[in-house]
């Protein structure tokens, strides 16, 4: 791992731990799934045909806050490999 990894898996790290304070912080969380794939086919109209795109992926976190839906992504996976430096993480 290079010093510019480090550094990049190190802010990652501290980003997923003060997110994980903030939620024990908050009474009505309810986890209702981690790292869940999920898929669907959704119709896209093009040119008045309709098409079927095969969209989805896999969601690190899934939760609900008073009756709210939330999903999370913590940016923690092949992301982190993908960055190049410090600053891009705040472009």
């Amino acid at each position: 791992m290079t010093g510019n990894d480090l550094i990049v898996s190190n802010i990652l790290a501290s980003y997923v731990e003060l997110v994980l304070r903030y939620d024990a912080t908050l009474k009505n969380l309810c986890i209702n799934s981690l790292e869940k794939a999920e898929y669907a086919m959704i119709p896209v109209k093009c040119n008045e045909e309709i098409l079927e795109v095969n969209a989805g992926g896999v969601m690190d976190r899934v939760d609900s806050l008073d009756g709210t839906a939330r999903i999370v992504d913590y940016k923690t996976g092949s992301v982190a490999g993908k960055i190049s430096s410090v600053a891009s993480l705040f472009e």
